[in-house]
């Protein structure tokens, strides 16, 4: 109400819905932050916890004082949870407002990062650049915390992605999980590592662990079961899938996984009908054209999957559009020159997509092809196919 906020809070035991303690706090809105510590404090003292200096100084840790950057900070998670490009874009703009305001706010160097490593994990925005903003985004803010969990599992995408550097990316994804192993991104990242090695268990034991700290986050629940789509358990990814969409209508990359799903299973008719609703659902992002592109070539519909990757070609002209998507346009139609010139423009630009280059099922049909296998050996990062 104008410049107050009144917050009422009540700790209960589930046990037997007994009310522990229950307490009013009534301050200017200005100072939420104080309200924050003074919620905290009290639900210690009544749990009698006994924590340790270092958790004492987590609990009260201020990553701003300035109430106007930290809204912008929550604006710009928002927006970077919904994944599109046009949200992705807002998320950079209300990061970027939460640093004018407060240039000392490491975390908002972090949605920085994780915006930007987004936008090249999409090919929203070309792979060298994009990554090469999260290196500087991430390392900014761990100049200013050199302990800030988020930033070093923005740097670990700057090196899986843009370097192909896994010692490294795996050493910055565990130092995030060990420092904050409550945060969720950290788990959901760590196991895209795992899938690009192999190790689909393990992926899948992250992003479990990822979805329990998350259950809300629509990219968390779609990407669960990513580690049966590269281990080729199509029937159970899609189980997964379709629930993921049920629950997210909305969420155009759902469609994606659950369209490419379908594709790789022989349910052309399926698998296109659901990449042409994540076409519309997401304006038309090269993402979901390219995959609607394949799937239409690889179902005999050739005369549509050209006009998509004529579409695409006369949109390359004007913005960046991924040669791995025209690779697998080509791979699609059976056109092995054309699929290995793509890779090698791929390869150029660092696309962040070879680093599953060993594992994309796209490539199936190629997988005996000497001229694959020395790329994916050049690429040097994930697994190789089985």
């Amino acid at each position: 109400s104008e410049d107050r906020v009144r917050v009422t809070v009540q700790l209960v035991a589930v046990a037997d819905g007994a009310t522990l303690w229950a307490g009013q706090f009534d301050d200017p809105f200005t100072d939420i932050f104080s309200v924050e510590d003074s919620i905290s404090q009290q639900v210690t003292r009544t749990l009698m916890l006994k924590l340790t200096g270092d958790e004492t100084r987590k609990l009260s840790q201020r990553h701003t004082t300035n109430t106007e950057a930290h809204q912008a900070y929550l604006r710009g998670r928002y927006y970077w949870n919904r994944r599109t490009e046009t949200d992705l874009r807002k998320s950079v703009r209300c990061f970027q407002e939460a640093v004018n305001l407060d240039p000392s706010y490491a975390l908002a160097y972090v949605g920085l990062a994780d915006s930007y490593s987004v936008l090249g994990g999409y090919s929203d925005l070309p792979p060298k650049e994009a990554y090469s903003r999260t290196r500087a985004a991430a390392l900014q803010a761990l100049e200013i915390d050199e302990t800030l969990a988020e930033a070093h599992t923005s740097l670990g995408d700057y090196l899986m992605y843009l370097n192909w550097d896994a010692p490294g990316a795996e050493r910055e994804y565990r130092r995030a999980i060990e420092l904050r192993p409550d945060y969720a991104t950290a788990h959901h990242f760590y196991a895209w590592f795992l899938m690009s090695q192999g190790k689909f268990a393990e992926a899948s034991a992250e992003m479990r662990r990822a979805q329990e700290l998350d259950p809300l986050s629509p990219m968390i629940n779609t990407t669960v079961g990513l580690p049966l789509y590269f281990a080729r358990q199509f029937p159970e990814a899609i189980s997964h899938f379709e629930k993921s969409v049920e629950a997210e209508p909305g969420f155009d990359l759902g469609f994606v996984y659950l369209g490419r799903a379908y594709v790789y299973s022989g349910m052309y008719d399926q698998g296109i009908a659901a990449l042409r609703n994540a076409v519309a659902l997401s304006g038309g992002r090269p993402v979901t054209i390219a995959a609607l592109s394949h799937a239409l070539a690889m179902a005999g519909e050739v005369e549509e999957a050209i006009e998509l990757r004529d579409t695409l070609i006369a949109r390359s002209q004007t913005r960046y559009v991924s040669p791995y998507y025209f690779a697998t346009i080509f791979a699609g139609l059976g056109d092995r020159k054309n699929t290995l010139r793509w890779l090698e423009s791929a390869f150029e630009d660092r696309s962040n997509q070879l680093v599953v280059l060993g594992l994309d099922p796209a490539w199936d049909r190629l997988r005996d092809d000497r001229d694959l296998k020395t790329l994916i050996a050049r690429v040097g990062f994930g697994a190789t196919p089985r």
